[in-house]
């Protein structure tokens, strides 16, 4: 039981260690969004439509991978993830890692423990390049609309300084905050080639899926429609949107206690086990070797697991 553990272990550390070593810097990613900025208004070509930006092609090593699932779900969300988290990672090699891990880290951990617990939890490392991509897209939308309403505040100045719509959202381009800059320089580009601000703005929504950014594209569009005076509106949605930020920042708070309780019902009952076991060694051998045992083992993941989601679930439903 030790080995197993400890393999499981120095597995989750050399993975962690190899993802946080790849992870550049504060620096570095404030470089690299300046370059893409610049990348944007230079490039000569843009895909017009969301659709054509997602199956676009691009060569890499695993172009056979796409196109054996070109057209699937799958492949469609993988791409969809990507351009959300803005990773240089090519679907086929999403796809591709996680099959390769999915299949070598089971079966080497089978061999080495012969446990179906071990085995059954290196099945489910597998999916942690997914689970990487979707915490990336998670934090970018955060930084997003963290520099929104700063954003919104330099849009409206703009009109009101008597610059038309398609000046104000290229001032955005040039000047805005960086997590905001190179989405909405890519509006702009998409305007200066001829697509409506409706469609450019619903691509937009596609690649930032965020609250506050629909909250702006539906005034812009409703007061393009039927007219009115654009900044009041847009200093009324930074108003919205800052006191949406208070609450939730209050819900958290108060949501506090339900979160700290889900993390404690799931790592009591492991953490116990293993303090039990390093006072008495062998003290819960019985658990993996008895047939009564394992199944009694099954039944206490299942439904530990069950109590987690179901706080989970508990606390995401409160939405402000």
């Amino acid at each position: 039981m030790w080995i197993a553990l400890c393999f499981a272990l120095l597995t989750s550390i050399i993975f962690g260690a190899v993802m946080y070593g790849t992870t550049p810097s504060k620096v570095a990613t404030e470089a690299e969004l300046r370059l893409q900025t610049l990348v944007v208004f230079t490039k000569p070509s843009q895909p017009k439509t969301l659709q054509a930006s997602l199956e676009k092609k691009v060569p890499n090593s695993y172009s056979w991978v796409e196109k054996y699932l070109e057209g699937t779900r799958l492949l469609r969300h993988i791409r969809l993830l990507l351009l959300q988290s803005r990773s240089d990672w090519s679907p086929g090699g999403v796809i591709l890692t996680v099959v390769c891990i999915a299949v070598a880290l089971p079966l080497l951990t089978y061999l080495v423990t012969a446990n179906p617990i071990l085995t059954a939890a290196a099945f489910a490392f597998s999916f942690a390049p997914v689970l990487w991509l979707r915490i990336k897209r998670q934090r970018r939308i955060k930084d997003f609309e963290s520099a929104l309403p700063q954003a919104l505040e330099m849009f409206a100045r703009s009109l009101r300084a008597g610059h038309a719509i398609p000046v104000a959202i290229g001032v955005l381009a040039e000047e805005a905050p960086l997590a905001v800059r190179l989405d909405f320089a890519e509006v702009h580009r998409d305007q200066n080639y001829g697509l409506p601000i409706r469609d450019a703005f619903s691509s937009m929504l596609e690649r930032v899926p965020s609250r506050d950014l629909r909250i702006f594209v539906t005034g812009l569009l409703i007061q393009k429609d039927t007219g009115g005076n654009l900044p009041d509106v847009m200093d009324r949605i930074v108003a919205v949107i800052r006191d949406r930020v208070r609450i939730q920042g209050e819900v958290r708070t108060h949501t506090a206690q339900g979160r700290l309780t889900g993390w404690i019902l799931c790592l009591l009952p492991v953490g116990l086990m293993l303090v039990i076991n390093a006072m008495s060694p062998g003290y819960s051998r019985i658990l993996f070797t008895d047939p009564m045992g394992r199944k009694l083992l099954y039944t206490g993941v299942v439904l530990l697991c069950l109590g987690v989601f179901t706080i989970r679930q508990i606390i995401r439903g409160i939405e402000v």
